[in-house]
């Protein structure tokens, strides 16, 4: 068995509570999601990606908070070049 390069996301809303897995990714998805249009010749890594974690990995809803943290872990090589945050909060009128 062969181990491959992953990137664990955990997440956790206050310092007292413990990390949880958001989610992870492989080194098979950063190669299935190559964008095709784009001239991949001798460029490592590739251009860019982008990976959105709209539920957790049991398939619940990702928790409301009013502060969040991240912790990244990366295995057998995985990088990470840049990362960012970005969220909305949705209101829902019924009437």
């Amino acid at each position: 068995m062969t181990e491959t390069e992953t990137l664990q996301v955990y997440y956790r809303v206050s310092d007292r509570e413990d990390w949880v897995l958001l989610g992870e990714i492989t080194a098979e998805k950063v190669i299935a999601n190559i964008n095709k249009r784009i001239d991949q010749t001798g460029v490592i890594p590739v251009p860019e990606q982008r990976y959105q974690f709209t539920k957790l990995p049991d398939g619940t809803s990702l928790p409301e908070f009013n502060e969040i943290q991240f912790k990244f872990i990366s295995k057998n090589g995985f990088s990470v070049i840049g990362c960012w945050f970005e969220y909305s909060y949705l209101t829902r009128n019924m009437l």
